[in-house]
């Protein structure tokens, strides 16, 4: 039976609406820690909402939330109580307008400086940082010049700057080549597994990414929801959706099916 101190998101009858528009109705979800995640759907389907929702930067008109056993969202009321919350995760959105004229190194520790990195900090995490998401070339280079997969890179890195407990990752792979993209699911996998004790992140974590890459997603995440219109229409077990559809491609079938039924 899993408790209270094993899950980290709780999502209970979560609506929310864009006047006539229903972008999520009644999505119930739970994420145990150690976990990784998939949100799949087409593009509208509410995914971005969703995560926007889980971080409380849209009004929400109804349904609860908890994060690490704190509950964030009342009856659609965002608590004060996510300020707190929002300093243990790492956020990727789906699209970010970040500072053009600061050097990719600049904006890492830039970050690292709003939540309170010693120099020495900065240094160690940036340098791992770099090397790992293949930005050293770029290290002086300023953001405005960056190319679309240099600057996702970027937005990957920071996610795990400040040590977070949990990751929410919308279309973290959008332009990714296949070699940082192979790095960053290793990372991300590192991460919901043991930790990354070069970041000093020592303990296992928790993961919710979205993804048009399914094979991506089949790789990487242990669970998967489905996500259609608003509506979490399946969700179950990565081991689920082999057993049910053989063949490599066995998500790719499902969703095919899903939304075709739908």
């Amino acid at each position: 039976m899993t408790t209270q101190t094993e899950i980290s998101v709780i999502v209970k009858g979560l609506i929310k609406t864009y006047g006539s528009l229903i972008a999520i109705d009644g999505i119930n979800l739970t994420v145990r820690k150690s976990e990784c995640l998939g949100i799949v759907g087409p593009n509208g389907a509410g995914k971005t909402t969703f995560f926007q929702c889980l971080m409380g930067l849209v009004k929400i008109q109804n349904g609860s939330i908890h994060l690490f056993g704190k509950k964030t969202v009342k009856e659609g009321k965002i608590l004060s109580m996510l300020r707190d919350i929002r300093s243990k995760i790492g956020y990727v959105p789906d699209f970010l307008e970040i500072y053009p004229f600061l050097t990719s190194e600049e904006y890492i520790h830039f970050l690292g400086k709003l939540f309170g990195l010693t120099q020495e900090q900065l240094l160690t995490r940036t340098n791992y940082l770099m090397k790992t998401f293949e930005l050293e070339p770029y290290t002086d280079v300023l953001v405005k010049k960056l190319s679309r997969g240099n600057r996702q890179k970027l937005l990957l890195s920071t996610a795990f700057i400040h040590q977070p407990q949990m990751l929410l990752l919308d279309e973290p792979f959008t332009g990714l080549d296949v070699s940082v993209r192979r790095k960053a699911k290793n990372v991300i996998t590192e991460f919901v597994t043991i930790g990354i004790p070069e970041l000093g992140i020592t303990n296992p974590g928790t993961v919710i990414v979205s993804s048009h890459i399914l094979s991506d997603i089949q790789d990487l995440c242990t669970r998967v929801g489905i996500i259609n219109s608003g509506s979490l229409v399946w969700e179950g077990t990565i081991n689920d959706v082999k057993k049910g559809i053989k063949g490599n491609n066995a998500l790719e079938t499902l969703v095919l099916e899903l939304w075709g039924r739908e």
